[in-house]
């Protein structure tokens, strides 16, 4: 398992172990790995075998990082790859890389590749097999400087030479070592023993003094074979024998059984009497094999003695930011392992010990090491959450009677079963009929598995892991078992308790025991019933919303189902698999209290909300406005005092292990990460996410693309002068957003905030979603719920257009990104894949035709420009009533 360590001053963050959960095993077509590749909690064996490359990407992370492991070359046949360390950027296909070679030079190698091809190289030392090798690699991007250190491991108490012995006594490699005859006295009694330490595998090791008579005849021997009991360290072991009394001779013989390794060292043959005269003459291998003799089954007339010398081995290879810029970019940077083995070849390297350190993250958890600080917050929290249950508590009691009756008078009522309820039961049951024949269909790989990281993340390592964990974890199935980025968790706090939810739902109700991984089908069926679980509760919403606007309550009903049974909701929710309905669902339980005149629970709905996803700050900065207009002074204050404390309990689990101004890092963690400066990282910040917004219109002209290429275009390029496509869409953003919150606030002093005020929050999304740079399609299904809204303040001619042109361009656009998003890995859904699915290459083909993209985005824009007329003219008649 992962253990996170935290060591003050230093804000670094530790993970040592390995998941093998959270490691990708590159595989062929998704389902076969290319070679064998044996992960557990302490261990990782890559063993490659005729042509096969096993590959496994550890880390794939945007901070600088530190790398610990032991490795140990296990079997390095002539002709192979027996490890290949390699640090790199794939998205510019540039590489640092360590090689073990093969026998029989067993040289490390340095080299660096730029697509591959190498430019530099050059011998770091000569390495030998079956020894343990300490790495760290550490790359620091602020120093410009990647550097790797490799030390030896072995190192006999008596620093002296080592012999090494494999097993065993079943295989045709199998040896023994024996020593030269030495005279000895029969009758007398004699010590024998050295240093010895396991090195691969489980095994029993002999260790064995034979006597011989005076024709070298075997007549006895001392000690045996013995179990593997405490040697994973160098141990002094030591054994007495008598020699029979017609004993001229003795001999020591050493072997290793099994597939086990044994290091020797020091050995020594003595006279009880005189411990300190050894009689061996070459016990501690000084002199090479002198004095001793390998014997066994096919022994070659070439084959020697491995004897090793003590380690105290110590290489270093550097590269720094001037010989390879695209290393230190602020872009995600992979830590791959991999061997290789031609046709009828072996080679096999195990790797121990591993420690992955982030140094000084940047990520949106920054932790805060000091523990008074901690002790501080955690006393903090405490009080919060006792006043705030003594609080509810004393609330209860103090209106115990009034709920009590209520409650049984609600277990009284009879329920009559009507054609409302009727028409509410057969909606949802069929709902749920055709989005559980959706959830296996597909989905979009880089979207849900992330998804599953995060809550395979949460439910096993805590809901506060999410924002550093799945910073290190490729989901490389997205691409092909490439890993170009990490699974960076990007939402709220609120969302992880999401992931957290669905984790445990998966893990509890579809997955088997012992079988709860992120790759399990399982854990994506449990987040697409979460999906579906929060939009019946966002159709219910909307039907009581319109109610309380004064629409019928059939009426109400029909706008909800066709919510309900809206393609594009369907399609992004149960086949897709994003959350946006999960996160749309606190704005309208905000707009459902506010309704209610429950002012604390509007509030604190907001609260939520605002922690969910960014996209959905701006809408309920704007609700927060109509609050602050609707509600009077006294209840805002008591209302926005409770929903601050309600949310820093919360927040306490995030609070406590990371850090107080969590709220506040991830604020500016949006604007950080929405707002690359350099332009080597802005290229990969496109001006949409095949999104039909203003950008696509755009580059039309001022790029001169086509297609697809209309969407990829930098977000940093110049637009005009020496303004990027970024700061425009800042500049646009931010001067919508202030107009209609002029109207709103400014201007507006009679405003009736009763059935007009979604439309203006309807308006501040959608010039988010219109005009920022960087969004992704799916982004617009945040806007129909709060669209049907609407309805009261638009003409019935408006409001069905506008739905029916939202709803097209977004189911279509989504469609069509998810069949090019998947066209590399059909083999992760065969069903949804282009090439077997006529609809999936249909949409994949409509969303890259000039006209298609030029019709929606101007469409979108349309709907915009309509909903913010109607908003005006809702102003006006607010303020300027005819009579007047």
């Amino acid at each position: 398992m992962l253990i996170f360590s935290f060591y003050s001053p230093s804000s670094d963050f530790h993970i040592q172990g390995f998941d093998p959960n959270l490691i990708y095993v590159v595989k062929i077509n998704g389902t076969v790995p290319r070679g064998i590749v044996e992960i557990d909690k302490t261990t990782l064996k890559l063993i490659a075998v005729s042509t096969s490359n096993p590959t496994v990407h550890l880390i794939s992370s945007e901070e600088d990082f530190a790398v610990d492991l032991d490795v140990r070359i296990v079997i390095d046949q002539e002709g192979t790859v027996p490890l290949h360390i390699q640090v790199w950027n794939p998205r510019k296909n540039v590489k640092y890389s360590v090689v073990f070679g093969s026998s029989p030079n067993n040289y490390v190698v340095s080299e660096i590749s730029v697509n591959d091809i190498v430019v530099k190289r050059y011998t770091v030392g000569t390495y030998d097999p079956m020894q343990k090798y300490h790495i760290r690699i550490i790359l620091d991007r602020q120093k410009g400087l990647l550097a790797t250190f490799i030390e030896g491991k072995e190192m006999p108490p008596s620093a002296k030479n080592m012999v090494m012995l494999r097993g065993g006594p079943e295989s045709p490699e199998y040896r023994e070592l024996h020593s030269q005859p030495i005279p000895v006295e029969g009758g007398k009694r004699y010590m024998c023993g050295g240093f010895i330490k396991r090195t691969f595998a489980v095994g029993w090791y002999k260790f064995v003094v034979e006597w011989l008579d005076s024709n070298y005849r075997k007549i006895g021997f001392s000690n045996g074979w013995k179990p593997p009991t405490n040697l994973g360290s160098w141990t002094k072991v030591e054994f007495t024998g008598e020699a029979p009394a017609n004993a001229t001779y003795a001999q020591v013989i050493l072997a290793a059984g099994g597939n086990a390794t044994y290091l020797f060292s020091d050995i020594f043959l003595s006279e009880e009497s005189r411990p300190e005269y050894n009689l061996l003459i070459n016990g501690d291998f000084s002199k090479g094999a002198e004095g001793w003799q390998l014997k066994g089954i096919n022994i070659q007339p070439e084959e020697s003695l491995h004897i090793l010398p003590p380690y105290d081995t110590k290489w270093q290879s550097n590269v720094t930011a001037q010989e390879v810029p695209s290393l230190f970019l602020r872009l995600p940077v992979a830590f791959t392992l991999s061997n290789y083995a031609p046709f009828g070849k072996i080679a096999s390297a195990t790797i121990e010990n591993y420690n992955l350190t982030i140094l000084s993250p940047r990520w949106l958890g920054r932790v805060v090491l000091d523990g008074n600080l901690r002790l501080a917050t955690g006393i903090l929290v405490l009080a919060i959450l006792a006043f705030c249950v003594g609080t509810l508590l004393f609330y209860l009691y103090q209106h115990r009677r009034k709920i009590i009756t209520y409650v049984v008078s609600r277990l009284q009522k009879p329920i009559i079963v009507d054609r409302t309820r009727l028409f509410i039961t057969f909606a949802l049951l069929s709902y749920l009929l055709l989005n559980l024949l959706l959830f296996n269909v597909g989905y979009h790989t880089y979207d849900l598995i992330g998804a599953k990281i995060w809550a395979y993340v949460a439910t096993t390592y805590g809901i506060a892991s999410v924002y550093q964990i799945p910073a290190t974890v490729t989901p490389a199935d997205s691409w092909g078992g490439i890993p170009y980025a990490p699974s960076i968790f990007p939402y709220g706090p609120l969302m992880a308790y999401m992931m957290y939810i669905a984790g445990l739902v998966g893990k509890l109700f579809f997955a088997e025991p012992n079988l709860f991984t992120p790759n399990n089908f399982d854990l994506g069926f449990a987040l697409k019933w979460l999906n579906i679980v929060f939009t019946i509760g966002d159709a219910a919403l909307i039907s009581l919303i319109l109610c309380r606007f004064g629409l019928t309550r059939t009426a109400s009903l029909h706008s909800a189902a066709f919510f309900l049974f809206n393609p594009a909701v369907i399609f992004i929710t149960s086949v897709w698999g994003e959350t946006h309905t999960v996160s749309i669902f606190f704005i309208l339980a905000s707009i459902w209290f506010a309704e209610k005149n429950s002012a604390t629970l509007a509030w604190l709905s907001l609260f939520m909300a605002s922690l969910t996803r960014p996209q959905l700050l701006i809408p309920s900065l704007i609700l927060g406005i109509v609050y602050l207009c609707r509600f009077q002074l006294r209840a805002n204050l008591s209302a926005i005092s409770w929903s601050v404390i309600s949310t820093y309990v919360l927040l306490s689990p995030f609070v406590f292990h990371l850090s107080p101004s969590l709220p506040i890092d991830y604020l500016l963690n949006i604007i950080s990460t929405q707002n690359p400066s350099n332009p080597e990282i802005g290229a990969y910040f496109y001006v949409s996410l095949s999104s039909l917004n203003l950008w696509p219109l755009v580059t039309r002209f001022t790029e001169k693309v086509s297609g697809l290429h209309r969407f990829y275009v930098p977000s940093t390029n110049l637009v005009a002068d020496s303004i990027t496509y970024v700061e425009l869409s800042n500049i646009l953003v931010t001067l919508s957003i202030s107009v209609i919150i002029f109207f709103m606030l400014i201007l507006d002093k009679k405003i009736n905030y009763k059935t007009d005020y979604p439309i203006f929050v309807v308006c501040g999304l959608l010039s988010l979603l219109l005009f920022r740079t960087g969004i992704a399609n799916h982004h617009f299904i945040l806007v129909l719920p709060l669209l049907f809204l609407c309805k009261k303040s638009l003409s019935s001619l408006k409001y069905y257009l506008a739905i029916t042109i939202l709803t097209i361009t977004t189911f279509t656009s989504a469609y069509g990104d998810l069949g090019i998003g998947t066209s590399q890995v059909g083999y992760l859904m065969p069903s949804l894949w282009f090439q077997n699915n006529p609809l999936t290459s249909f949409f994949t083909k409509l969303i890259q035709t000039d006209w298609f993209i030029t019709i929606g985005s101007a469409a979108n824009l349309s709907v915009f420009f309509w909903l913010s007329k109607d908003a005006f003219k809702a102003f006006m008649k607010s303020n300027f009533p005819p009579d007047t």
